[in-house]
């Protein structure tokens, strides 16, 4: 299971079978039914919003720089994430993070119904740093697992005012 989640990385990165993956920062961030949590507000008011994501990121990559002396490049940020909107996930691209398409990859079809979720939940967990998003268990299990697996350290961003601590190391 390790060796298909390294070779969805690798192609995330636009890497060659066996090169070795870099350092990353993992992103689990969860909009599907917490999209139903929002009732009659607008969805920037309980979603974060992809720019409150970035500084997300950006604290994440400057805190391993200085706790940890780990430098993370923008185009080595992986997104996860059950959104649906393509204008968000354009947003995603413009910020040169990537991500696996798992319908393009086929995944479903190659290896069965969960697989998507299993390998974005190793994706999760394989970064020296996270951003996730508060209230989501499985973003909590992927931080604890960067944290305690890998050394690494993570925020939870929450919807406005944005809210995100540093956990880790």
């Amino acid at each position: 299971m390790v060796k298909l989640a390294e070779q969805y990385l690798r192609r995330a990165f636009g890497l060659t079978d066996g090169e070795p993956i870099p350092k990353f920062i993992s992103m689990h961030i969860r909009h599907g039914d917490f999209k139903e949590y929002c009732g009659d507000a607008p969805k920037e008011h309980c979603l974060a919003p992809v720019s409150a994501i970035a500084e997300a990121v950006d604290q994440v990559r400057a805190s391993l720089k200085s706790q940890l002396g780990a430098s993370v490049s923008t185009g080595h940020v992986l997104v996860t994430s059950d959104e649906q909107d393509p204008a968000w996930w354009a947003q995603i691209d413009e910020r040169g993070w990537v991500h696996v398409d798992h319908k393009a990859e086929r995944t479903i079809e190659k290896h069965g119904r969960w697989f998507p979720t299993f390998i974005d939940g190793m994706h999760q967990s394989m970064g020296i740093g996270f951003v996730g998003t508060g209230g989501s268990t499985m973003s909590l299990v992927a931080l604890k697992r960067v944290v305690d697996w890998n050394g690494g350290l993570g925020v939870m961003v929450r919807p406005e005012p944005v809210s995100a601590s540093i956990l880790g190391n």
